[in-house]
């Protein structure tokens, strides 16, 4: 199952705002969350999304959609079917005088907490984000580790979480380099496709382990010595499919296909 939470930096933005403009802010993020997890599901991923003005809230909800509140709910409310997306308000996740929190009802452990801390909290009879939230500065200081001051802070948005993408190099690679430069003349479609399904084979033996598969594929056909000319550019090869793959065989036949329409470089090394 593969969750996504989608982060809306719109705190600030909506902190003075109308209601009816905050209202339709509130819609363009349930649509877009609602967007996100029903594209993932066309493509066979079981996806869950939220939209909240913290990453933490917006992980902790996008864990518990079944009981996070949506788009067409009113604040605080959830409805009885359970659905793959969520929406939290902006500033509904913190406590407010007189009422609960929008989130007040999910697990601690959504706080991203570890197994110890969650286990200290339970012998104090707490087991949800509201219990947390109530509880003072100088409890959390004396009585928990450091861990739970710092999820609060960044459920909460006093304490700043960034965004960290993936990196390309943690993404499946490899590559071929020849003692000499082949002409692209001297080296046959079937030689190409061969050294391809080779180093594709490497790339989905950690994916396969794993249980992933192939879901965009780059082949790229390179002359390390270019000096820029049109001949000498690199040839770019992108391969998407609907569905994870982890079928070579299938992977291979697209790539073929693909190499057959355009024009290498001159030369390949």
């Amino acid at each position: 199952m593969l969750h996504a939470a989608l982060h809306d930096d719109l705190a600030a933005a909506l902190a003075g705002a109308a209601p009816a403009a905050r209202q339709a802010r509130i819609a363009k993020g349930a649509a877009l969350a609602r967007t996100a997890a029903w594209t993932l599901a066309a493509r066979g991923l079981h996806a869950r999304s939220a939209v909240a003005d913290t990453c933490a809230a917006a992980w902790a909800a996008a864990h518990h959609t079944e009981l996070a509140p949506h788009g067409s709910a009113p604040d605080g409310q959830a409805p009885r079917q359970c659905r793959r997306w969520a929406v939290v308000p902006p500033g509904a996740q913190r406590l407010a005088t007189g009422c609960d929190a929008v989130l007040s009802g999910l697990p601690a452990a959504a706080l991203r907490l570890d197994v110890a801390t969650v286990g200290m909290l339970r012998e104090l009879g707490i087991d949800t984000i509201g219990g947390v939230l109530r509880l003072s500065a100088k409890s959390l200081a004396s009585r928990f580790p450091p861990l739970l001051s710092r999820r609060l802070a960044e459920f909460s948005g006093t304490l700043a979480e960034p965004l960290v993408g993936p990196r390309g190099d943690d993404l499946p690679q490899a590559y071929r380099t020849f003692d000499s430069p082949v002409a692209a003349v001297d080296a046959s479609e079937d030689a190409l496709v061969a050294v391809v399904e080779e180093l594709l084979v490497s790339c989905l033996v950690p994916l396969a382990a794993s249980g992933r598969g192939v879901l965009a594929l780059q082949v790229r056909l390179e002359h390390a010595g270019a000096g820029g000319g049109a001949g000498h550019a690199p040839a770019v090869i992108d391969v998407g499919v609907f569905q994870p793959s982890g079928s070579v065989r299938h992977l291979v036949e697209l790539v073929r296909l693909r190499l057959g329409r355009m024009r290498p470089p001159d030369s390949i090394d």
